[in-house]
C-alpha cells in the first residue's frame, strides 16, 4: 500500500511525465495525473490514476485534490502563449490550487517556479535565494511566475507546508520547444548565425534532475526541516556559454556550421526592434503577429544567466543524478530515434495513399515507468533561436536595418575598437572525432580566437563549475592599472580612491548560510569538537612559545630554543595576538598584548635613532649616501642587518598587528595607534631611495636605505607591491594622509610600467630601468601578495582602479600561467611559472601559490567571474593533492608535474602514484593551502573543505607536534627523516587561525566585515 498520495499537475506535459516517472520508481507513491488532456491509450492503475480537468477551475481542482497528501503544481502555459494567459493560468489556476489544499487538508505543496522569476534584463551571475524579486520584468511568463511563487510560499503554515523550486533551461527527451527548435534551425540553415560573443553563460538542466529534485522536496517538506517556506535554485551545475549548448546537440548528429556569422549584440538588438515594429504594424492593420525576434530574447541569450545551487544542494540533499554532458547524448539519441520514427510513418502514409498525423501526447505507456520517455513529440520551431532575416525583407526594411546597423557599429566603435569583419579559426571542438572546421565570421565586432575556444560542454569538476579545456573571456572590464593622462600620471577614477558611494551595494562575498547552516544536530557537534581540538593546538603552541621563547621571534620545538631574525622584534607575539583574540583565549591574549607592547617599548624601532619623515613632498629626491652608507641599488652588508628595518617583514607582521589591534581591541589603548603612527613613519624612510615609488628593501639606522643582497639589486614584485592595505589603513585610523599618498604613487608607477604581456608582471625587476621585454611570471614565490593586495585594496577601498587592474591580472592568469591536465577527467589544475621569452609554462607550484584559490574565488563572488571559480575549485583540489597524496599527509613546499611534449606547459600529466613530483619536499607549517580551504567554505558554502581542512590537521597533530609545540618536517614523502626544529611565527598567526576560523560559525571574522592582509592581521571595511 503506498504511504502516499501524490498529485501532479500538468503530469501529461514535458517535465509532468518525468516527475511521474520518478514518482513511480518509488514504492511508497501513489499517483494522479491531473492536465487539461488526457492520451486516449492512457491506462489506470492500483498506482496511476487520470482526471481531465482545468486548473482555472476551481471545483475541479478541489475534487481532483480530494483524498491527496501531496500536490505537485507543474502546469504552466509554454512560453508563446498570450499575456492573459499566463495571468489566468500562473495566478489564478495556482490560487485555486492553494485553496483547494487547505481545504482538502493536503499537507504539502511543491510549486514548479522558474529561474526567469529574477530575470529584470539584467545579468544574473551565480544568482542565488537571497537575490530579490524584481519590481519590473521584461515579459510576462517570469512575472505571472513571481507572483505565483509568492502566494505558494506565503500559504506556507502548519497546516500546509510549501516550498518553491525554481529550474533553469530545462532540456531533455520530450522536449517539444527547445531542442526540436534549435533543430528546426538546422534544417533551416540558420545556425550559422550567433548572436553576440558568446561570453554569455547559461544554466541547462537535464529534466530528469528537475523531476528528481521534486522527490527530495516531497521528502524534505517536512516541519523543522529548513525546507518550509523557501525557494530553491535547480540546476545541473555547470553554467554554460549559450551558444555551446545547440552546438552540442548538432554534434550529437555531426553538424556543424560551416562557418559561424556573429551578430553585435547592438545590431541584434536594433534587428529585435524593428521586427517589433513590424509585429505591432501587423497588429494595428488587424492581422495576427506571433512574436518573433525580440530585443528581450536578444538580451536574454547574451547575457550571464546562472545560478548558486548550495542551498538546495544543502537542504535537500540534491545533486544531479545525470551530467550536461550525459544529458546532451540522452536527448540527442532520443530525438534521432523520433525523427527516424516520424520518417517511417511518413513512408508508410504515403504508400497507402494518404498522410497521417502524429498525436503530440501518445500513450502514458511512453512514460510510466519501464517504457520510453515521450514516445513522440511535435516538433515546434522556435522563433527564440531564429534569424528572421527573410521576415525582415518582405517588410522592406532591410535597407534601413543596414543604415541603422552601421550607426550601431560606429557607436561601438567608440566603446572599443574592433574589425567589422574577422576571421580566424573554429572557436571549439565539438566532437573529438571530427575533422577541424572552417573559418567563421564576426558581424559588427572583432571575435578574437578565444584561448582554446569558449568552454566546452563536459570537464566539469565535483562542485559543479564548468573546468574549462582552456582559459576563456568573460564580460567585465579589463584594462591596465589605471588609465594613464597626457601627462604621464594616471588618471583618477570617477569614485575617489579613498572609497565609493554604494559601498553598502556591493555584493557579498560569504556565501549565505542563514538559511542553510544547520547549527544542531551531528554535523554541528562533529563541527564543534574539531573547533575544539584546533583550540586546543593554539594553546599547546602557545604555552610552548611563552615558556620557551617569549618574547623572542621564535620557538625552536624540538631543542626548546629561541630563535630571532636580525629586527627581534618578537614576530610570534605580534602574529600570535589576534589568533588568541578570534579563539577566545581571552587570559593568554592580555598576556600576549602585554607582552607585545613592553618589548617594543623595550626595542622601539625609534631607537634605531631613523630619521622622521620630514616631508612627503620632497620623497622624489634621492637620499644619497649618509655616513658613508649607499641608498637604494646598492647591497648592503650582511652585518649591517642588525641594525635595520626590513620593509616587508615590518609593514605585513608588525604594522599589520598594530592596525588590527587598534581596530579590533576592546581596549582600545591609544598607545597601540601611536606605535603604529610611528612605526610608519619610520617604514616611510624605505622610499628615500633612487626610486621613490618603490620602497627599498631595508631601513637602516642611520636613515639610508639598502636593497635586497639576494636579488642582486633587483627588486621582487611582492615586496614593492605589498603594503597598500597597511598604509591604506593607517591613513584612515590616524587623519595622516602621508601613507595613503604614499600608496597611491606606487600604484601609479606600477601602472605605467607597461609589461610585456598585460595585468602579468615580473617576479622581480630593475627598480631603475623598470620591466624588461624577457621575464619570468608567477602568482608564486615573489609575486604572489602583489596580485593579492589588488583585489583585497578594492575591496578595502572600493577603488575601481584596483578592481579593473585585478581582472586584468586574472585574465592573463588564465591565458598565460594555468596548465590543464591532459586526463580532462581530472579535476586538478597548475599555476605555474611562465617565461616570457620562450612562452612556455613551467608546470609547477609552490605552496605560496595555494592563496590563489581563496583570492579567485572571493573575486569570483564578487564580480560574478564564474570561469575564475573553476580556476579557484581546480587549484585548490590540487594544493589538497599535495596533502592527501603524500606519505605523511602534508603538503610540500614546492612540488611539479610532467608537462606534455607539444603543450609547451599548457597541459600537464601526473607522475604516479602521488601524482606530482616533490622538488622541495619540507613542510613549512605554512598557511596558504588552510587560507584558501576556509575562503572556500565561506565563499561556497560547501562542507567538503572542511573536511580537507580537517585532514590536514590531523596530519600536523599526527607528525609535527611535539612536546612544547609543533616543527617544520624535512620530507613530506618520507616521516623518517624527522623534523627541522622550527615553529615559524604565521604557524600560530595563520595556518592555526584559519583552521579555527574553518570550524567556527561563519559570522566570526566574517568575510563580508573584515579584509585579511597577506599576514592574516583582520582590518575593517570598506574606508569611509
Amino acid at each position: 500500500m503506498p504511504a502516499a498520495k501524490c498529485l501532479v499537475t500538468g503530469g501529461n506535459g514535458f517535465l509532468g511525465r518525468w516527475i511521474v516517472a520518478e514518482l513511480i520508481k518509488r514504492t511508497d507513491y501513489a499517483v494522479t495525473i491531473l492536465d487539461i488532456f488526457i492520451p486516449t491509450n492512457a491506462v489506470q492503475t492500483d498506482r496511476i490514476n487520470y482526471i481531465a480537468g482545468d486548473i482555472t477551475d476551481a471545483e475541479a481542482v478541489r475534487a481532483a485534490l480530494r483524498g491527496h497528501d501531496i500536490c505537485m503544481h507543474v502546469a504552466s502555459p509554454p512560453h508563446h502563449f498570450p499575456p492573459e494567459k499566463f495571468k489566468k493560468i500562473n495566478i489564478d489556476g495556482t490560487q485555486n490550487v492553494i485553496d483547494a489544499c487547505l481545504n482538502e487538508k493536503v499537507g504539502r505543496l511543491i510549486y514548479t517556479s522558474s529561474a526567469s522569476v529574477l530575470q529584470d534584463g539584467s545579468p544574473l551571475e551565480n544568482a542565488d535565494e537571497t537575490f530579490p524579486i524584481p519590481k519590473t520584468f521584461i515579459e510576462t511568463y517570469s512575472e505571472t511566475k513571481a507572483i505565483a511563487e509568492a502566494m505558494v510560499l506565503k500559504a506556507n503554515c502548519d497546516r500546509l507546508l510549501t516550498c518553491s523550486l525554481r529550474p533553469s533551461g530545462i532540456f531533455g527527451p520530450g522536449d517539444t520547444q527547445g531542442t526540436p527548435g534549435f533543430m528546426e534551425v538546422v534544417k533551416k540553415g540558420q545556425h550559422v548565425l550567433q548572436i553576440g560573443d558568446n561570453s554569455g553563460l547559461f544554466d541547462w538542466t537535464y529534466v530528469e534532475n528537475v523531476a528528481y529534485s521534486h522527490v527530495l522536496a516531497a521528502e524534505k517538506l517536512v516541519a523543522g526541516s529548513g525546507v518550509a517556506g523557501q525557494a530553491f535554485f535547480i540546476t545541473n551545475g555547470t553554467p554554460t556559454p549559450f551558444w555551446n549548448h545547440p552546438r552540442a546537440l548538432m554534434a550529437e548528429k555531426k553538424i556543424a556550421p560551416p562557418y559561424l556569422i556573429v551578430i553585435n549584440f547592438h545590431i541584434a538588438l536594433i534587428i529585435g526592434f524593428l521586427s517589433e515594429m513590424a509585429g505591432a504594424l501587423k497588429k494595428m492593420m488587424g492581422k495576427d503577429a506571433k512574436e518573433g525576434f525580440t530585443r528581450v530574447r536578444v538580451r536574454y541569450i547574451s547575457s550571464n544567466r546562472y545560478f548558486n545551487i548550495t542551498k538546495a544542494r544543502t537542504l535537500l540533499g540534491y545533486e544531479p543524478v545525470v551530467g550536461y554532458k550525459e544529458g546532451i547524448k540522452r536527448t540527442m539519441t532520443h530525438f534521432i530515434e523520433q525523427e527516424e520514427q516520424e520518417a517511417k510513418k511518413k513512408t508508410q502514409y504515403s504508400t497507402a495513399g494518404h498522410m497521417g498525423r502524429d498525436q503530440s501526447h501518445s500513450g502514458p505507456g511512453a512514460l510510466l515507468p519501464s517504457h520510453r520517455i515521450c514516445s513522440s513529440a511535435t516538433i515546434r520551431a522556435s522563433p527564440f533561436y531564429t534569424i528572421p532575416v527573410h521576415y525582415l525583407k518582405r517588410r522592406g526594411v532591410l535597407l534601413l536595418l543596414l543604415s541603422m546597423a552601421v550607426i550601431a557599429y560606429l557607436h561601438y566603435l567608440y566603446l572599443g575598437p574592433s574589425s567589422l569583419f574577422h576571421r580566424t579559426n573554429y572557436p571549439e571542438h565539438l566532437d573529438e572525432d571530427m575533422d577541424s572546421f572552417p573559418d567563421y565570421m564576426t558581424v559588427g565586432r572583432i571575435r578574437e580566437r578565444p584561448l582554446g575556444g569558449p568552454a566546452p560542454i563536459h570537464g566539469v569538476d565535483e562542485g559543479g563549475f564548468e573546468i574549462p579545456e582552456e582559459a576563456f573571456g568573460m564580460p567585465g572590464r579589463s584594462g591596465d592599472m589605471g588609465t594613464p593622462s597626457k601627462d604621464g600620471q594616471v588618471e583618477q577614477s570617477q569614485k575617489d580612491a579613498g572609497g565609493t558611494d554604494d559601498d553598502q551595494k556591493r555584493r557579498p562575498i560569504q556565501f549565505n548560510f542563514r538559511d542553510t547552516l544547520s547549527r544542531t544536530g551531528a554535523r554541528a557537534d562533529l563541527i564543534k569538537q574539531r573547533q575544539t581540538v584546533v583550540r586546543e593546538m593554539i594553546q599547546h603552541a602557545w604555552t610552548g612559545y611563552v615558556k620557551y621563547a617569549a618574547p623572542h621571534d621564535e620557538l625552536k620545538p624540538v631543542t626548546a630554543e629561541k630563535l630571532d631574525d636580525p629586527q627581534g622584534w618578537g614576530s610570534t607575539l605580534a602574529e600570535g595576538l589576534d589568533t588568541l583574540l578570534l579563539s577566545g583565549m581571552t587570559e593568554e591574549y592580555q598576556t600576549a598584548k602585554t607582552m607585545f607592547l613592553d618589548h617594543a617599548r623595550n626595542h622601539r624601532w625609534n631607537q634605531h635613532s631613523l630619521q622622521k619623515d620630514p616631508s612627503l613632498q620632497e620623497a622624489g629626491s634621492s637620499a644619497g649616501t649618509e655616513d658613508g652608507e649607499e641608498t637604494a641599488t646598492s647591497q648592503s652588508p650582511a652585518d649591517s642587518n642588525a641594525n635595520s628595518i626590513s620593509f616587508f617583514d615590518g609593514v605585513v607582521r608588525y604594522l599589520g598587528s598594530l592596525l588590527s589591534l587598534t581596530e579590533n581591541d576592546e581596549a582600545k589603548d591609544p598607545e597601540v595607534l601611536r606605535a603604529a603612527i610611528e612605526l610608519g613613519d619610520q617604514l616611510a624612510l624605505a622610499f628615500h631611495g633612487t626610486n621613490p615609488a618603490l620602497p627599498a628593501n631595508r631601513i637602516f639606522a642611520n636613515g639610508s636605505v639598502g636593497s635586497n643582497g639576494i636579488l642582486f639589486g633587483k627588486v621582487s614584485l611582492a615586496e614593492v607591491g605589498t603594503f597598500q592595505l597597511e598604509f591604506r589603513k593607517l591613513s584612515q585610523l590616524s587623519s595622516i594622509n602621508k601613507y595613503r599618498d604614499i600608496a597611491q604613487r606606487n600604484f601609479d608607477y606600477l601602472a605605467l610600467l607597461n609589461p610585456r604581456v598585460p595585468g602579468l608582471y615580473p617576479a622581480y625587476f630593475d627598480p631603475n630601468a623598470g620591466v624588461a621585454h624577457d621575464y619570468v611570471a608567477s602568482f608564486g614565490s615573489l609575486s604572489d601578495s602583489f596580485y593579492e593586495y589588488l583585489l583585497k585594496t578594492f575591496i578595502l577601498t572600493g577603488d575601481d582602479r584596483f578592481k579593473d587592474s585585478y581582472i586584468s591580472s586574472v585574465e592573463a592568469m588564465h591565458a598565460h600561467l594555468i596548465s590543464r591536465p591532459h586526463r580532462k577527467s581530472n579535476p586538478q589544475l597548475v599555476l605555474g611559472v611562465y617565461d616570457t621569452a620562450t612562452d612556455t609554462l613551467v608546470p609547477k607550484m609552490d605552496h605560496l601559490s595555494c592563496f590563489a584559490p581563496g583570492l579567485l574565488a572571493m573575486g569570483a563572488r564578487l564580480f560574478g567571474r564564474v570561469q575564475d571559480m573553476a580556476v579557484a575549485r581546480g587549484l585548490m583540489e590540487t594544493c589538497y593533492l599535495s596533502y592527501r597524496n603524500s606519505d605523511t599527509g602534508l603538503g610540500a613546499d614546492e612540488i611539479a608535474f610532467l608537462g606534455t611534449e607539444i603543450s609547451q606547459g599548457k597541459e600537464f600529466e601526473m607522475p604516479q602514484p602521488s601524482g606530482f613530483y616533490a622538488i622541495d619536499p619540507e613542510y613549512g607549517l605554512r598557511p596558504e593551502t588552510i587560507e584558501s580551504l576556509f575562503v572556500m567554505y565561506r565563499v561556497t558554502g560547501d562542507a567538503k573543505y572542511q573536511d580537507y581542512a580537517w585532514s590536514i590537521a590531523e596530519a600536523i597533530e599526527k607528525n609535527c607536534k611535539t612536546k612544547i609545540g609543533y616543527s617544520t618536517v624535512a620530507n613530506v614523502m618520507d616521516a623518517s627523516e624527522g623534523m627541522t626544529d622550527r615553529m615559524p611565527s604565521y604557524f600560530l598567526g595563520q595556518t592555526l587561525k584559519y583552521l579555527y576560523l574553518i570550524f567556527s560559525p561563519p559570522e566570526l571574522a566574517s568575510l563580508d566585515d573584515y579584509v585579511f592582509t597577506t599576514e592574516g592581521h583582520r582590518l575593517k571595511f570598506p574606508i569611509p
